[in-house]
């Protein structure tokens, strides 16, 4: 079974969520965002009386932009600390871009769409770069988040529960199968290209 699980989607959708329900499924969180706000932290606070690990949605708004700049300047080095401690069986809670999705994929990771009904892009970052995975059509699974938090705890459950489904949804020419957390349907995946990874 493929132990790199990568979870994408637009802001404040549940991505951290869901991977804190994998915690204690044997999954082991870590993100390229935490380095990120790592390096910026001591920064942010000098310049907006704040923490870059701020929970705050207004607080987030501001500094969004300023962390996915740095995370594409900064890109080589941060990639470069993540994959050096990246744990065996790892969630990572967020994908930031088609770079990282690239080198997710190529290291045989899957990539699962987070997905909030009604939910829209808070920037034009964000909005680019889930345009070109879907119309690459690297989403192996989606999650549609519509349920409350105990629903979203059964939905990472069903993504594990069937290793064989896991081992396929990686085989390229699948199209992404759905998990909704309300209802729990898994759909079984049709035939699309699926192509290795994004250029430089």
């Amino acid at each position: 079974m493929n132990n790199l699980i990568g979870l994408v989607g637009y802001g404040r959708c549940g991505k951290d969520r869901l991977g804190a329900a994998l915690v204690p499924l044997g999954w082991q969180r870590a993100c390229w965002g935490d380095i990120i706000k790592r390096q910026l932290d001591s920064v942010i606070q000098k310049h907006f009386d704040f923490s870059a690990f701020t929970e705050r949605d207004g607080e987030k708004a501001v500094i969004r932009r300023v962390l996915e700049e740095w995370g594409e300047a900064n890109f080589h080095n941060i990639s470069r600390e993540f994959f050096h401690n990246l744990p065996a069986r790892c969630v990572n809670t967020r994908i930031l871009g088609a770079r990282q999705a690239a080198l997710w994929r190529e290291m045989g990771g899957i990539l699962v769409w987070v997905e909030r009904p009604g939910a829209r892009p808070k920037t034009e970052f964000e909005a680019r770069t889930f345009a070109e995975l879907t119309r690459r059509d690297l989403i192996d699974l989606k999650v549609i988040n519509d349920g409350t938090e105990r629903h979203l705890g059964k939905a990472a459950e069903e993504i594990l529960a069937d290793r064989k489904r896991m081992e396929e949804l990686v085989r390229p020419g699948n199209r992404p199968g759905i998990v909704r957390c309300g209802g729990l349907v898994l759909a079984e995946p049709g035939p699309v290209g699926c192509p290795s990874g994004f250029p430089a």
